[in-house]
């Protein structure tokens, strides 16, 4: 205790750096009577909340728990400053990713401050308890928390009412209660807004973000982009880089889902440089998985893989529950790219049994289940879907990817009466990517393309050629090579089903883009569908050479057709001399007259 006093006054000019080697000295000596305790206490708070600042997160928790274990000593404690050192103890254990420490302090406060009747700290407590990954869980511990929080707080104006409504909304994103949910959320903006609070009103359009997610109203009026970008530009005004990263990685997934790539891409990085500041695992695990999207959209398979393995790997050591079922979405995504879906069977089995609140696995099932050859299986999976005209499917943020798969299945399965009602649903999302998950890690890739097969089940060849060559135009703005090449083969198969003038001339054309890309990738499924369906034109000529001959019978020179389809002029001439020894012809007129002759010209 001597040395303790010794010290304090040596660094009384400046003692901020010498805070935990002071509190070392007090704690030790807390045993020698209530005014030692009292100085232990202090100092290690002090040091712990300055450890904080410094981003040292362990030893903030340490000085925490030795201010606690000193305050004990007292004859009688204050059970206020007892709930704020639980408090601070939780703030650090969860950034230091010890989940299970840190949720058990934040249910100690709780349980104390109910008992003190000190209604902000539990308030605080409620906040601190959540977990912010989360997926498919209903959190009880935290929503009853938040109930109370509610309920002490009473209905008098204050940001942390405002923050309590909008976590419970969010807390209550996988029950049935959408309506609850939506009107808590709506209170808690409105609360915000009356108390002109820019901190309090960041952390409430976070959570608005997520729990408007799927509502119809807000999809129309683009609700989810203005909300994520409002937050980032009020965290980074009142300097809370967590919450700006947050938002941004909010933002990641409505800028994907409409098809700003660049947009993704600058958000990526700065999330990267602020979590590099911050220095918590918990905001870093999110980024691997944004780019393995990004490589396996980019057909970058390998690469994608490996990226998403990084980001389990730091999830794991963060102890963030919801990092396995972002990576399983992400692999699962990248499955579909590569043509390899039928493979996620056993997954989405395990899946759908363990999170029976998200229907969205049973969806990924049946698509699985149809794409491994298991039919029966993949129509009472779907029939189970389909129930009370897919009520069974939440509006939340899982709404358009389980409509998406649902397509694949009633496509794959050939059932028509589903596919009407899922294209109707789906329908609104037709100018919009399927995105979804908090930071832009999961991407399916245009609606247009689910919407395109739903229309070839409907038996609308017309609308399904439109519907593709939509999704090739949307895709090819994202990078996303490997749905490109998906896009343009069914788009030729729907042609081929036309059979208009000129058809059969593009989708040959199209057929070879796609099994070039697809083999250029390694996709499966498109080459072999191709050999089955593709044109078979005289003489052996390839769907390109076809192409050129047309153009030949058309009067064009060689830089002309290779202006119109963009390729080089030396890339034309292999073509005319392939043509030219194929069919037997001299010259240009003579293969003119040839394929007038075959119906190729025109």
């Amino acid at each position: 205790g001597r040395m303790g006093e010794a010290l304090e006054a040596v660094y009384a000019a400046d003692p901020g750096p010498h805070l935990a080697e002071l509190a070392h000295h007090f704690v030790a000596a807390a045993p020698g009577g209530e005014d030692m305790v009292a100085r232990a206490v202090r100092a290690a708070t002090l040091a712990g909340r300055r450890a904080l600042e410094m981003l040292a997160w362990e030893e903030a928790a340490g000085l925490f728990e030795r201010a606690l274990e000193a305050l004990e000593l007292a004859e009688q404690p204050d059970q206020r400053e007892r709930c704020e050192l639980l408090l601070d103890l939780g703030h650090a254990r969860m950034a230091a990713s010890d989940v299970a420490a840190a949720r058990d302090a934040y249910q100690q406060a709780g349980e104390l401050a109910r008992r003190i009747g000190a209604a902000e700290e539990v308030a605080r407590a409620s906040l601190g308890l959540g977990l912010e990954f989360t997926a498919g869980i209903v959190d009880q511990v935290e929503v009853a928390l938040l109930e109370d929080a509610l309920a002490a707080l009473g209905e008098a104006d204050s940001p942390l009412r405002a923050r309590v409504l909008a976590r419970l909304a969010k807390a209550l994103l996988f029950t049935p209660q959408a309506g609850r949910r939506l009107a808590l959320s709506e209170e808690a903006v409105e609360l915000a807004r009356r108390l002109g609070d820019a901190a309090t009103l960041a952390a409430v359009l976070y959570d608005r973000h997520l729990a408007i997610w799927g509502s119809e109203k807000a999809e129309v009026a683009g609700e989810r982009l203005a909300a994520a970008t409002e937050l980032v530009r009020l965290a980074e005004r009142v300097g809370d880089r967590a919450m700006a990263l947050r938002g941004r990685g909010l933002r990641r997934t409505d800028l994907l889902e409409l098809g700003d790539l660049a947009g993704f891409d600058a958000e990526l990085e700065a999330s990267e440089r602020t979590a590099d500041e911050l220095r918590q695992l918990h905001h870093r695990w999110q980024l691997p998985l944004a780019r393995a999207t990004r490589a396996s959209l980019a057909g970058r398979f390998a690469e994608a893989e490996e990226l998403a393995g990084q980001g389990l790997a730091i999830g794991r050591r963060a102890g963030d529950q919801g990092v396995e079922i972002f990576h399983t979405g992400v692999v699962a995504v990248l499955r579909l790219m590569e043509g390899r879906f039928g493979e996620t069977v056993d997954l989405f089995q395990d899946l759908a049994t363990r999170f029976p609140s998200m229907p969205v696995y049973r969806a990924c099932l049946a698509t699985a289940l149809v794409e491994a050859g298991r039919d029966g299986e993949a129509k009472a999976e779907v029939e189970h879907l389909a129930a009370g005209d897919l009520a069974t499917l939440p509006r939340d943020l899982t709404w358009s990817v389980s409509l998406a798969t649902l397509a694949l299945a009633c496509h794959r399965l050939g059932d028509a009466e589903r596919a009407a009602r899922v294209r109707e649903l789906l329908a609104p999302y037709a100018d919009r990517n399927i995105a979804s998950t908090r930071f832009g890690a999961l991407c399916m890739g245009p609606a247009s393309y689910f919407l395109g097969l739903l229309a070839v089940t409907l038996d609308r060849p017309e609308e399904a050629a439109r519907r593709f060559a939509h999704a090739a135009e949307l895709g090819e703005r994202i990078e996303a090579h490997a749905i490109v090449a998906q896009s343009r083969a069914e788009q030729a198969l729907a042609l081929l089903a036309l059979g208009r003038p000129g058809d059969r001339q593009a989708a040959a054309a199209l057929l070879d883009q796609a099994v070039a890309t697809a083999e250029e990738l390694g996709i499966r499924g498109i080459g072999e569908r191709a050999a089955r369906t593709a044109p078979a034109w005289p003489a052996g000529l390839t769907g390109r050479e076809v192409e050129v001959l047309r153009l030949i019978a058309a009067g064009r020179s060689n830089r002309a057709i290779a202006e119109t389809l963009f390729i080089s002029p030396n890339t034309v001439l292999h073509h005319v001399s392939n043509i030219f020894a194929k069919t037997g012809v001299a010259n240009r007129a003579e293969a003119a007259a040839y394929a007038t002759r075959q119906g190729l010209a025109g």
